[in-house]
């Protein structure tokens, strides 16, 4: 085998690419977030796509949104929201415990 593959086989590429075990690899590559091509009953991610969809991640659009790689990757148009900058993002410890006691 080369020392530059040009395909990686699904768990290679979650493993290498990101740090996940098997199953989550498979679980990224079924919800869209790995690039994955069928060859027979054989699935494999193409490094020159999973290079390119790492490149492309978090781009920008026109009105301020973020594009998801793995919808990007995908053909999808989804943004994602704005994060919220209000302090009513964060958790009151003290209320949440007075309302479960």
């Amino acid at each position: 085998m080369t020392d530059n593959p040009k395909t990686l086989t699904v768990p290679e590429a979650g493993r290498l690419y990101f740090g996940l075990g098997r199953n989550a690899s498979y679980d990224a590559a079924k919800h869209g977030e790995l690039p994955v091509i069928k060859i027979g009953y054989r699935l494999r991610v193409p490094v020159a796509a999973l290079e390119k969809m790492l490149a492309d991640a978090g781009i920008k659009t026109a009105n301020g949104g973020v594009v998801m790689v793995a919808n990007a990757a995908a053909g999808k148009d989804i943004e994602t929201s704005r994060p919220k900058t209000s302090a009513s993002k964060h958790r009151n410890i003290d209320t949440d415990f007075a309302e479960h006691t």
